[in-house]
């Protein structure tokens, strides 16, 4: 709403020939197009050399042969190959016969423990072979597989503006009916007291000029970007600037545990453990029965 307001200061700036007025608003309108446009252009070129390295991989079949081809040239009915280590490309089938494998769904249903995959038994895109070989005829790609539709899914649902997008565009409309009541003041007035209409059009244009918050969106968005390149250093990327606000006003973060917040894998060691609990383990036999060692000792819980 703002920057509707700023083109029609714009367009009337222009038709009275106020030059001066005119620059500054289009210089502004530019300075805040171009902040916006250069940072998200160079977190999407970040994205996508991630991508390119990220790149996975498959074992098509072909002619009785095997031949490594990108994941994205993967289509429906081709027959891979898949085994340990491999990560699907696409939804697909186990066709070998008495095939056994191992597949880590973690990424996908949060299970920790590998699920156990036969002849016949689909296979999702994303998952990756922990133990086993076998031939699987792909049956889904790109946004047609499991993953592919829940990824369009929270696409869909985030289409929404950001909380502090609203937040402006709710301050602009109030400010813009304080514009249209001081304009029609001004109108009436200028009407009673025969005013000319280029005389009217240049209380218009001023009246526009100082109603509307000019320098708003230029200092949002730079000091988003300042926000960006904070994160950056910290190794975060940010693709659109909204997304810093969006994050600032979260309260609680719901995630699953298993390949977001841990990476699956079994750790453990002594410093892991308190070293004092372990001390006083080695009294609790016979503690337990004086009932001495809840009256001398801390309780540690871990």
């Amino acid at each position: 709403m703002i920057f509707f307001s700023l083109q029609a200061a714009i367009i009337l700036a222009g038709g009275l020939q106020d030059w001066i007025d005119f620059g500054i608003i289009c210089g502004l309108l530019v300075l805040n197009a171009a902040i916006g446009f250069i940072q998200e252009y160079h977190a999407g070129n970040v994205v996508d050399d991630l991508k390119k390295s990220l790149t996975i991989r498959a074992q098509v079949v072909l002619n009785g042969a095997l031949k490594e081809i990108y994941s994205a040239e993967v289509v429906v009915v081709d027959v891979l190959h898949v085994q340990d280590g491999t990560i699907f490309p696409a939804d697909g089938r186990l066709e070998s016969q008495n095939a056994y494998l191992q597949v880590d769904q973690s990424g996908i249903t949060g299970e920790s423990l590998a699920v156990d995959k036969h002849s016949g038994d689909v296979c999702y895109a994303s998952s990756a072979v922990k133990c086993g070989a076998g031939l699987m005829i792909v049956t889904a790609t790109g946004d047609h597989t499991y993953v592919g539709t829940a990824a369009a899914l929270v696409n869909k649902a985030s289409g929404s503006p950001a909380h502090f997008t609203q937040m402006l565009n709710g301050m602009a409309h109030i400010l813009l009916i304080f514009l249209v009541l001081a304009l029609l003041v001004i109108w009436i007035a200028s009407y009673y007291r025969s005013s000319g209409i280029l005389h009217i059009l240049e209380f218009t244009l001023a009246t526009t000029v100082t109603r509307v918050p000019v320098g708003l969106p230029v200092v949002v968005t730079t000091t988003m970007a300042v926000g960006a390149a904070y994160l950056a250093n910290l190794k975060a990327i940010v693709q659109k600037l909204s997304a810093i606000e969006s994050l600032a006003n979260v309260e609680i973060l719901c995630s699953d545990k298993t390949g977001t917040l841990t990476r699956n894998r079994k750790t453990g060691g002594i410093d892991a453990i308190d070293k004092e609990f372990l001390r006083g383990l080695g009294n609790y036999p016979s503690a337990k029965s004086s009932g001495s060692y809840m009256q001398n000792h801390r309780v540690y819980s871990i």
